[in-house]
């Protein structure tokens, strides 16, 4: 099995509309360019709105969809339009339709809801295991390309491509998502914070005073997600709030 079958996230639940916010920071990060017949991969594209919302917001864009699951292909396949490219997940599958200007990788490197509660992911979800699978993907995105990764567990800073990727330093409401970073060994260092009517809120304090969907789009709360470290010692110039990296060498 190749490093890009292995599955990272079990969960396939999304909904339209989910990563608007993603795609329209993605959308300003190429400029002008993003009025160009792109090609954008959606790596684990689930049941196709992640494709359809790519094209919305790049409606010249070559849109690539592509996913482990065989139901989620289905229904993926039956929603998108033929002008667009859905097939099943593997290393030779997406180095043949490759290689392109953008990827994104929505809430698939992780595993989640099944490590919510725990201190270390390790026996879960290995960082060798997210490492592989980054690298695999980014090997098919092209020089000056962008990287969109959102809610991953682990940290780009960490990988073998720390010296690949530079960060694209623009902040939006959603920071890199909600799930809490590691370190390689799997220890928990991260808190998802929540900056909202002059105060900084838990998750789960501010779901219980605001009982809102925190990435449904028509939400209009003000607020601002951030990661807290657990302890300064270990930031080290690692920045999980950033969720765009331009490649700039192989």
């Amino acid at each position: 099995m190749d490093n890009l079958t292995i599955q990272q996230q079990g969960n396939s639940h999304t909904f339209a509309g989910r990563n608007a916010a993603f795609f329209k920071a993605l959308h300003r990060a190429f400029g002008e360019q993003a009025d160009t017949p792109l090609k954008i991969l959606s790596f684990g594209c689930s049941t196709g709105e992640e494709c359809l919302d790519i094209q919305k917001e790049f409606p010249n864009a070559q849109v690539f969809g592509t996913d482990i699951k065989q139901s989620a292909l289905k229904q993926a396949m039956d929603k998108c339009p033929a002008s667009m490219t859905i097939f099943p997940s593997n290393e030779a599958a997406i180095a043949q339709h490759g290689p392109y200007d953008a990827i994104t990788a929505m809430s698939v490197f992780c595993k989640w809801p099944t490590t919510s509660e725990l201190a270390n992911i390790s026996e879960l979800y290995p960082f060798s295991t997210f490492e592989a699978g980054l690298v695999n993907l980014v090997r098919n995105l092209k020089i000056g390309g962008i990287l969109l990764l959102q809610n991953a567990q682990y940290m780009v800073e960490d990988t073998r491509l720390a010296g690949h990727l530079h960060p694209i330093n623009e902040t939006f409401r959603e920071s890199s998502g909600w799930i809490f970073k590691c370190l390689p060994d799997g220890t928990r260092v991260t808190t998802t914070s929540i900056e909202y009517d002059g105060k900084v809120w838990e998750a789960k304090e501010f779901a219980a005073v605001y009982p809102i969907d925190a990435n449904d789009p028509n939400n209009s709360l003000p607020f601002r997600m951030l990661h807290r470290w657990h302890s300064d010692t270990v930031l080290n110039g690692r920045q999980p709030d950033i969720a765009l990296w331009r490649k700039m060498s192989d």
